[in-house]
């Protein structure tokens, strides 16, 4: 059949469909460029800060030492980019943590604020005062603006890993820096007499240098030479262990109550309490033979040896 002339033949409708899809075809397409375009855009426009210096910061105590007294005014700062802002973070353990013991973790984002922040390029640099006591972990961190500043309408932003940590220390005023654990090994004894209660300590230093000299004193009034231990960095040594024993003796039975008392460190002659300590208890269910062949000599009598088995 003929088209009629001066009229146009009706429309295919798979002609219009397959129209239609390809306009939607196109259109999506060009989404998705427009989206990369703007993707690497902002790829570049990240890249170009980092690599202007949007960097981790360097997080810095001043002056040459770590150890602090609380209440004492501790200056920080951190360098940083053009631009960038800085922030600060501290995490926080207690220092009189059993040294036998595993490692006590620290508090992370422990709060403290760092006050009179102010900018002196290219270093944020503020203070902190704690009157608390603690083994402490400061770290600095960068937020920079990526882009050129725009008033108008807001700008991505990237923020930086946090720093290296840098320790330091506050102490109470007065202290020395030394701290220490006692260990009695065995701490709880049932058995035969006598008993030797082995003693040992852990001695932390906070400070650089320097020499501790460390003896023992037991609750009973005995005394024992100990030892001197040098530090020439801040940390943990061992002291050397001694046997203290206890229990049953020349004219002691083994139906004595138990034995039970405090081994005390005493360092740097300090005696004053507290003094770390550790306390053992001795329950003496018999004697040992050594102890009875000692007694088993001409001088000692019959009776006294009936009294001690």
């Amino acid at each position: 059949m003929q088209p009629i002339a001066g009229k146009a033949a009706p429309a295919d409708p798979r002609v219009i469909n397959n129209a239609l899809q390809m306009t939607a075809r196109k259109g999506v397409v060009t989404m998705i460029r427009k989206s990369l375009m703007f993707v690497f855009l902002f790829i570049g426009i990240a890249v170009e800060a980092l690599s202007a210096g949007c960097i981790v910061p360097e997080f810095i105590i001043e002056g040459n030492t770590r150890v602090y007294s609380t209440g004492e005014q501790v200056y920080v700062r951190a360098k940083h980019s053009d631009g960038a802002t800085i922030e600060f973070k501290f995490e926080y353990r207690n220092i009189t943590t059993n040294l036998f013991g595993p490692d006590k973790p620290y508090q992370a984002d422990y709060v403290t604020k760092v006050t009179d922040l102010v900018v002196q390029d290219p270093y944020t640099r503020g203070k902190i005062t704690e009157n608390q006591s603690g083994h402490w972990k400061g770290y600095a961190r960068a937020k920079c603006t990526l882009g050129q500043p725009d008033k108008m309408k807001p700008q991505p932003t990237a923020v930086t890993d946090w720093s290296a940590p840098i320790e330091f220390v506050f102490l109470d005023k007065g202290s020395d820096g030394i701290f220490a654990s006692v260990k009695t090994d065995p701490a709880s004894y049932t058995g035969a007499c006598p008993k030797t209660v082995w003693t040992y300590a852990k001695i932390r230093s906070f400070y650089q240098q320097g020499t501790v000299n460390y003896s023992w004193q037991l609750s009973d009034g005995r005394t024992s030479p100990g030892g001197t231990l040098s530090f020439s960095t801040p940390g943990i040594q061992d002291t050397a262990g001694i046997g203290f024993p206890v229990g049953v003796t020349g004219s002691s039975t083994y139906k004595d109550p138990p034995h039970s008392g405090w081994i005390y460190l005493v360092v740097n002659g300090k005696t004053a309490f507290p003094m770390p300590s550790a306390a053992y208890q001795v329950n003496c269910t018999g004697i040992d033979q050594k102890t009875i062949d000692k007694l088993r000599k001409p001088n000692v009598s019959d009776n006294l040896l009936k009294k001690v088995q």
